[in-house]
């Protein structure tokens, strides 16, 4: 599942590369935080080499390599790494789990990957 994909769809498509990539890219980044003008071009830079264009280390890639990238550092960001920080605290006290979805909902476009969609039909058809 890549949650970013639903907030990345803008970039889909444009077709970009090099410098206009990796522009386009820092824009998005900047624009998904409250207050932009925190992020130096130190962070974004290190977001960058984090997040390389044309790679298929990304945990989704559908061939667009700036949607890729967009989509994979913003389910990071804003989804992932706030989990894997409560996973950590809460495990001392208690036990946990993460659910992981990798099912396509038939009709659904592939390259927004798996949903919270596929939660919800998924954990309603186990009720």
């Amino acid at each position: 599942m890549n949650e970013g994909t639903s907030y990345s769809t803008s970039l889909f498509g444009l077709g970009l590369s090099g410098s206009a990539e990796v522009t386009a890219f820092e824009q998005f980044v900047k624009a998904s935080q409250i207050d932009e003008s925190k992020i130096t071009q130190d962070t974004l830079d290190e977001i960058v080499h984090a997040y390389p264009a044309n790679t298929e280390q990304l945990s989704f890639s559908t061939g667009d390599s700036l949607f890729d990238r967009a989509a994979t550092w913003y389910s990071d960001s804003m989804f992932l790494a706030s989990r894997r920080r409560f996973t950590v605290a809460a495990v001392k006290l208690q036990p946990v789990f993460a659910y992981f979805f990798t099912e396509f909902v038939p009709g659904d476009s592939p390259q927004l990957g798996g949903t919270w969609g596929v939660a919800r039909i998924t954990v309603s058809m186990h009720f």
